[in-house]
């Protein structure tokens, strides 16, 4: 497989675990303070990049190294931005969250162009502007009015298309896997001392059920980022972080099978807008803009 495909591969098997984050997210905020499934969500993340850095044995030579900095302003921006996240679901709702959180990949876009010098193809430009509007048409066949959570949604994913341009960038000093535990080990350090209050309260609503879904969304959270940091080292980053455009899909499609919630006509049309998009993004061309 070609390296380019590869990496478009990597990033579509990322868009799929994320779109399952805004239904298992909304479910976890009904029931536990945001703080605390910032907290845990990301303990359980780390647990697992952990036991994978630890059997490939680059843990403790990458922490020496000068660049580690930049991994801890990766932990910072992560923390920053879960907890923007996790406040704006807990205000707002999950469909609005599936639609703002898609402006990561135009804010990583402007970003990479500014700081990484990433130009992008007139056809991929094209292919973005489809995508945001398709996602906009999936989400609602109205318009979203201006509330305090998607004030937090867009805040997160600002912050988050800083740490997609930190990682893009450094993907050649550290592996996926120790840049992926690194962020989320000091995304632990920040977030521990502001939400260690709220764990004994939370603690005590804890219920078996609730272990096994705080294990299975660290997974996917895990599994997420770490299919987008490899597929940075194949692809762009608007290129990686745009199939995150097909999350509201991916959402929808997983609802219509676990909830039975139907599609509208909206929502398909959104639909294929936004795989239009995907091709002018996917496909190649020579001419850059």
């Amino acid at each position: 497989m070609q390296s380019r495909n590869k990496g478009l591969l990597l990033a579509f098997i990322s868009s799929v675990l994320y779109g399952t984050i805004p239904l298992l997210g909304k479910a976890f905020v009904h029931n536990f303070h945001p703080l605390f499934v910032a907290l845990v969500v990301t303990a359980v993340v780390d647990l697992y990049f952990a036991g994978i850095v630890l059997w490939r044995k680059d843990l403790f030579n990458n922490f020496i190294r000068k660049e580690i900095v930049w991994v801890v302003l990766l932990g910072i921006f992560a923390a920053t931005g879960s907890i923007f996240a996790f406040f704006g679901l807990f205000v707002s709702h999950a469909t609005n969250a599936g639609f703002f959180f898609q402006f990561e990949t135009f804010f990583a876009a402007i970003l990479a162009f500014f700081f990484l010098k990433e130009k992008l193809l007139q056809s991929q430009i094209r292919g973005l502007m489809f995508m945001l509007v398709g996602a906009y048409i999936f989400a609602t066949s109205l318009f979203y009015s201006f509330e305090i959570g998607n004030l937090f949604f867009l805040c997160s994913a600002f912050v988050w298309g800083i740490n997609d341009i930190i990682a893009k960038n450094k993907i050649k000093y550290f592996s996926p896997f120790f840049l992926a535990f690194g962020r989320n080990f000091f995304s632990l350090v920040v977030l521990f001392p502001i939400a260690i209050r709220y764990v004994p309260e939370n603690l005590q609503k804890l219920e078996i059920q609730d272990i096994f879904y705080f294990l299975l969304y660290g997974l996917v959270v895990a599994g997420l980022i770490l299919f987008l940091y490899i597929a940075f080292r194949y692809i762009k980053t608007a290129e990686a972080t745009s199939y995150q455009l097909l999350s509201p899909i991916i959402t929808a499609v997983i609802a219509l099978f676990i909830f039975g919630e139907r599609l509208s006509i909206m929502q398909i049309a959104g639909g294929a807008i936004i795989l239009i998009g995907l091709y002018l993004m996917a496909k190649k061309q020579t001419k850059i803009l």
